[in-house]
C-alpha cells in the first residue's frame, strides 16, 4: 500500500495557481474460476455492505491493446465504491498517524490485474482503514470490519470470487502463470493463494516488528517474489518454492523487473558516512553481488520503476507531486528522456499526471494529460465557470521518438473528472495497466475505484501528436 500524501484539493490549487497565472488575457491460461471466501471466525463487528459494481452494457471480449490509433476507442466500463474517512470528519482533520490512529480516506489497498488481463485483484477494507505508527511492534494498518479479496471481471465488473486473508492485504501479486495471488499483509505475512481451489497453499510469515507488505512483484518467469516493508528500505527476495529464508537487500525501495527477470532496479540510498551516494542500482539477478549505477547527482530518488519491453529502456518516477519521470538506458546508463508535469503548459496549458502504469506492451509509456483549453476560439462564449471547458484523458509517450499521442476530449472541468470520463488524480496508488495491455486501472484516493478499456464498436480516431511528428 504505497500511500502517498498528494491530495486532490491539493493538485487542484496547484493547477489553478498557474492557470491564472499563465492563461492568456481574454482567453494466457484461463481466468480463476468462482472462488469461494475462506471461512473465518472474528469477533469484529460486521462490516456494512458495500456498493457492488457498476453494471454496464454487455461489451464483447476483445483483443485490441491500447495503443495510439485506440485511445479514441478507450472508455470507463465500472467502478467498485469503498470509501473510508472523508477528509472533512473530526477524526481526520489534522490527524498525526506518528501520534494515533488516523482513519484514511479510502478502504481499497491494493489491485492487481491477472497475467490475461481478464481478472482484477482488489484488497479491501469492509470496515475502515487505519494507519497508526504511534506504538512499535504492531501494525502500522489495520482494518475495523473484515478484510477481503475481490476477484472481479475487468469487462463487465460482476464479482468471481472473494478470498478472506488473515489480515488487511496492503499488497497483490499474480504469479505469471495465473494460479497463484501472492498478498502481503498489514501483519507483515504473505500468503500465497491457490486460484484453482481458493486456499492458501503457503504462508511466509513476517518480522518480530509488524510492519505490513509494501509492495509485491513475481519476476516474470515466476521463480523469485520480491517484497519490501513499509517505511523501511529493504528489498527482500524470496525464491518461494524453496524452504531458504529470503535474500536482503539493504538501503533499497522500489522495484522494477526486466522482462526477461535478469535485471533488478531499485533506488538504492547511500550510507550517512558519505562513502555511498544514492544512486539507481541495476542489479543482476543470478548474481546479486554485480550491479551497475546510474547516480541521482541531487535528484529526488524514483520509487516507481518500470521496463520498456520494446528496447529495455527503464523509467523511474518520483513518488510526490510535482513530479519528473526520467528514463535510462540501461546498457550503456545514460539518461535518454524526460517527462515533466508541466513540460507542456506554456504552450498548450496541458499538465502531466505521471502517476502512471508505466509501459504498454508495445513500448508507449501512459500518462493522464489535462488541462483548460487556451484557445479563445475554443471556448463558449458564455463567461459562467462551470463553462470553462478543459481537455483530459490519457495519453501515451514514445520517448524514442519524443512524441506524445493523445485524444482531445473537450468537456467542462466537473464532467472532466467524472468516472466515466478518462481522467482521474490524486489517487493514492499508480494506475495499473494490465500485462496484456487491454485495461487501465486507478482509484481516486477516496475509494473509488475505476477501469478502463477499448471499447471495439466505437470508430477509431486519429490521435494528435505532440513533439517531434
Amino acid at each position: 500500500m504505497k500511500i502517498k500524501l498528494q491530495t486532490f484539493l491539493g493538485v487542484l490549487f496547484v493547477i489553478g495557481m498557474i492557470t491564472s497565472a499563465c492563461s492568456p488575457t481574454g482567453a494466457e491460461p484461463a481466468a480463476p474460476a468462482d472462488v469461494a471466501a475462506a471461512d473465518t471466525a472474528s469477533s469484529e463487528p460486521e462490516a456494512a455492505a458495500t456498493e457492488i459494481p457498476v453494471a454496464i452494457e454487455t461489451l464483447e471480449p476483445t483483443n485490441l491493446v491500447i495503443a495510439p490509433e485506440t485511445l479514441g476507442q478507450l472508455r470507463f466500463f465500472w467502478n467498485a465504491e469503498f470509501p473510508g474517512e472523508v477528509s472533512a470528519s473530526d477524526t481526520n482533520v489534522g490527524c498525526s498517524p506518528a501520534l494515533e490512529p488516523c482513519p484514511l480516506q479510502t478502504n481499497i489497498t491494493d489491485y492487481a490485474f491477472s497475467p490475461d488481463g481478464n481478472t482484477l485483484a482488489v484488497g479491501v477494507c469492509e470496515g475502515t482503514t487505519t494507519q497508526d505508527r504511534s506504538k512499535e511492534d504492531s501494525d502500522f494498518y489495520s482494518c475495523s470490519g473484515g478484510s477481503a479479496i475481490i476477484l472481479y471481471d475487468s469487462i463487465t465488473g460482476e464479482e468471481r470470487g472473494r478470498l478472506a486473508p488473515a489480515a488487511l492485504p496492503l499488497s497483490l501479486a499474480f504469479h505469471p502463470d495465473g494460479s497463484i495471488l501472492a498478498a502481503g499483509l498489514a501483519n507483515s505475512d504473505i500468503e500465497l493463494w491457490d486460484l484453482l481451489n481458493g486456499e492458501v497453499s503457503n504462508t511466509l510469515s513476517g518480522t518480530p516488528r509488524f510492519v505490513g507488505i509494501n509492495s509485491l512483484a513475481f519476476t516474470p518467469d515466476g521463480n523469485l517474489l520480491i517484497y519490501d516493508f513499509v517505511f523501511t528500505f529493504r528489498l527482500s527476495l524470496w525464491d518461494w518454492r524453496s524452504s531458504e529464508p529470503p535474500i536482503l537487500i539493504d538501503r533499497a525501495r522500489g522495484v522494477g523487473i526486466s522482462p526477461d527477470s535478469h535485471s533488478l532496479v531499485t533506488t538504492n540510498f547511500g550510507t550517512q558516512a558519505g562513502d555511498e551516494a544514492d544512486a539507481i542500482r541495476i542489479y543482476d539477478l543470478a548474481q546479486l553481488d554485480q550491479f551497475s549505477e546510474i547516480p541521482l547527482d541531487g535528484q529526488l530518488p524514483p520509487y516507481y520503476f518500470s521496463f520498456n519491453p520494446r528496447n529495455g529502456w527503464i523509467s523511474g518516477t518520483e513518488a510526490d507531486f510535482p513530479a519528473v519521470t526520467n528514463f535510462w538506458n540501461p546498457s550503456t546508463l545514460d539518461l535518454v528522456g524526460s517527462l515533466d508535469w508541466d513540460q507542456e503548459f506554456d504552450e498548450t496549458g496541458m499538465l502531466y499526471d505521471l502517476n502512471s502504469g508505466g509501459f504498454t506492451p508495445d513500448g508507449y509509456f501512459v500518462l493522464n494529460r489535462s488541462g483548460e483549453l487556451l484557445a479563445p476560439e475554443a471556448q463558449p462564449e458564455a463567461t459562467g465557470l462551470d463553462e470553462i471547458l478543459w481537455e483530459c484523458g490519457f495519453a501515451l509517450a514514445d520517448m524514442e521518438s519524443n512524441q506524445i499521442f493523445f485524444t482531445s476530449h473537450p468537456m467542462i472541468y466537473d464532467e472532466c473528472i467524472g468516472p466515466e470520463n478518462l481522467f482521474i488524480i490524486g489517487g493514492s496508488e499508480p494506475l495499473v495497466l494490465s500485462p496484456d495491455g487491454r485495461f487501465i486501472a486507478g482509484e481516486d484516493g477516496l475509494g473509488s475505484l475505476r477501469l478502463w478499456g477499448i471499447d471495439a464498436s466505437l470508430p477509431a480516431v486519429e490521435p494528435t501528436c505532440y513533439g517531434d511528428c
